[in-house]
């Protein structure tokens, strides 16, 4: 457990959340295949994402790739996509701070130079996670007064769905988004459809387990209505016709001999 007592350390060092156990386990079954360096920056990693330090991040991305090590970023870009992927729904919070980190590493320029399977790998596991997490949340489409209604009785895996797709729509490489789009499965793909600009997301409401029917917070769509203009057909009229009214001769007067 060498690997997850330093993502333990380092947590406590930089203020972070710890680790639950089971990424913590995840983490360890990685660190077979990674040299010392590279799991340090794996914990690293995984201790910002977990605290939400993006712009923390950031620094250390481009403090390894000033060093020249920006082939390793992407192995670890990687592995942590993997892991969150591996943790949607047993912690599907943990599980999409994962996957946004990797996709914002997978997208500096830099990082996929030095690797051209990064973007589609980090790709793949984001799809697979979305589909794992909206399986998982329980979540239903209905259609109700002309409108796409989103309602999940687990909003707290909704929510984690929601942010990777906010992740993906977000990034700037059109190539990293069309393969998330096209390579999602079935679950991935009901969860980027469902925050597409004209659909309501909203928690269920009432009964056993439900949630107090309020919106999800975040995840609130402005509804678009289509109305279909039916084309309005006027009768069309038919000239009319004059028929001449002829006058009835008057019986009792002979023709030609005035009275």
């Amino acid at each position: 457990m060498r690997f997850a007592a330093l993502l333990l350390a380092l947590g406590l060092v930089m203020g972070a959340p710890i680790a639950p156990t089971g990424l913590m386990n995840k983490a360890e079954a990685q660190a077979a295949t990674m040299t010392m360096e590279e799991q340090q920056l794996q914990a690293q990693l995984v201790a910002l994402a977990q605290a939400g330090d993006t712009d923390g991040i950031k620094t250390l991305i481009r403090t390894k790739i000033a060093q020249g090590k920006a082939s390793m970023v992407a192995k670890v870009a990687k592995a942590v996509a993997n892991m969150g992927a591996s943790l949607a729904v047993s912690d599907a919070t943990s599980a999409a701070a994962l996957v946004n980190a990797a996709v914002l590493i997978a997208n500096d320029p830099s990082v996929s130079a030095a690797d051209s399977t990064v973007s589609s790998q980090v790709a793949t596991a984001a799809g697979l996670a979305m589909a794992r997490m909206w399986d998982a949340s329980g979540a239903t489409v209905t259609f109700a007064n002309g409108q796409q209604e989103v309602r999940s009785n687990n909003p707290t895996m909704l929510a984690a769905v929601n942010s990777i797709v906010a992740a993906v729509n977000a990034s700037s490489n059109s190539s990293f988004r069309n393969t998330v789009y096209t390579n999602a499965p079935p679950g991935g793909m009901k969860a980027l459809d469902s925050n597409r600009p004209q659909n309501n997301q909203q928690a269920s409401g009432g009964g056993t387990g439900g949630v107090g029917g309020g919106q999800l917070t975040g995840t609130t769509r402005t509804t678009t209505r289509r109305t279909v203009q039916t084309p309005v057909v006027t009768p069309t009229t038919t000239d009319t016709v004059t028929v001449p009214v002829v006058p009835e001769p008057n019986p009792g007067q002979s023709s030609g001999s005035p009275t």
